[in-house]
């Protein structure tokens, strides 16, 4: 035998023999030697059992194999999170009756809707010019008003299946009128504030993988306002009509006109920007009127008759009456006003009873 026969490496340390008997990994080196059946023995027979590499290596001998590692699992699906925190990451479109809320999961789809940004939030354009003075430095002023509020507005969806982010795209473009205006909500920590809004050219998807997508929105707000969410209402009750006094000489027949009557409240605007509101009189009232005497203008109805049945509506801001929905024009020299920002005196004019009354509907408005 050889050196590694039955001498000094025989059939005590390293077995039979190691490279003489068989090949390396045959019944030697790793056999029934070293790792065999010889000095370290083992447990019976491992994970890899009497194969890979013969009856030994790591066989039936002493050092057996660990297990191997059990085969991966497939992925858990990721559930979507919705960003932490409220103020600035929340808001909401509607339209006709349904209502996407960002920086929430839905509860039904289980979707999470992510508010990202919106630009065109701080200041909207503005719309005038100023007119070279001719041979001289400077120029003409002339009026200048806010423009349209542009606004680009982006979001995403992680749904938790391809199916389900396909129909949260169908829905985000069902919401959004291209004639018609939607509610653009958007919480922000000092207030809830909104604009109405439309498409302005495209809305662009961007689906990173099967269950999500970033969405990137063209808006334009025609009435540049970012009004409150919360809707302010106060009623106010017409004064009754007082009757003249008799100055003599008395002269029959004598006749005791009924004196106008007025009724005022304050009204305040939490914005930095007027707002037009809503004016309902409902009747019975003769000769009505609304003014703003912070700003000293009115709108008077003085030939409008109204009975306890009849309500008449105006808009501030399309500077427009109804009269039980048909329209009624105001006095040819009424001035339509606005509240101001900060605290307003309305006033109701009028003949009435008593039973008359006035209500006001309106929003803070910042720019």
């Amino acid at each position: 035998m050889s050196e590694y026969g039955r001498g000094e490496y025989g059939e005590g340390h390293y077995g039979i023999g190691v490279d003489n008997l068989l090949e390396a990994f045959g019944l030697g080196l790793y056999g029934l030697g070293s790792y065999g059946i010889g000095d370290i023995t083992g447990p019976p027979p491992s994970t890899y059992g009497i194969g890979v590499y013969g009856a030994g290596v790591y066989g039936i001998g002493g050092a057996t194999a660990e297990p191997d590692p059990p085969p991966p699992e497939k992925d858990a699906e990721v559930q979507p999170v919705a960003p932490a925190g409220g103020g600035f990451w929340t808001g909401a479109l509607s339209y006709g009756g349904m209502v996407r809320n960002f920086g929430v999961i839905d509860a039904i789809t289980e979707c999470a809707w992510i508010w990202r940004g919106i630009d065109g939030w701080d200041s909207p354009p503005v719309s005038g010019s100023v007119q070279q003075r001719a041979g001289d430095h400077g120029g003409w002023a002339g009026p200048q008003f806010w423009a349209p509020r542009p606004l680009t507005l982006r979001v995403s969806v992680d749904a938790p299946t391809q199916l389900a982010r396909d129909r949260a795209r169908e829905q985000l473009q069902r919401i959004l009128p291209v004639s018609d205006l939607a509610v653009l909500r958007y919480d922000e920590p000092t207030a809830s504030k909104r604009v109405l809004v439309r498409r302005s050219g495209t809305l662009t998807e961007s689906c990173v993988n099967l269950v999500s997508c970033d969405f990137t929105i063209g808006l334009v707000a025609p009435d540049p306002r970012k009004y409150s969410e919360a809707l302010h209402t106060v009623t106010v009750a017409a004064a009754a009509a007082v009757t003249g006094g008799l100055t003599p000489p008395l002269i029959p027949p004598l006749t005791l006109a009924a004196q106008q009557a007025t009724s005022s409240t304050d009204l305040v605007n939490a914005g930095n920007m007027e707002t037009r509101p809503t004016v309902r009189i409902i009747g019975p009232i003769a000769s009505p009127s609304i003014a703003n005497l912070r700003t000293g203008r009115q709108v008077t109805y003085e030939s409008l008759r109204l009975s306890s049945t009849d309500e008449l509506v105006v808009n501030m801001d399309t500077r427009q009456g109804f009269l039980n929905g048909a329209f009624r024009s105001a006095d040819p020299l009424s001035a339509w006003w606005s509240l101001e920002p900060g605290e307003n005196t309305v006033q109701l004019g009028g003949s009435s009873n008593g039973t008359a009354r006035m209500i006001i509907e309106w929003r803070d408005a910042w720019i």
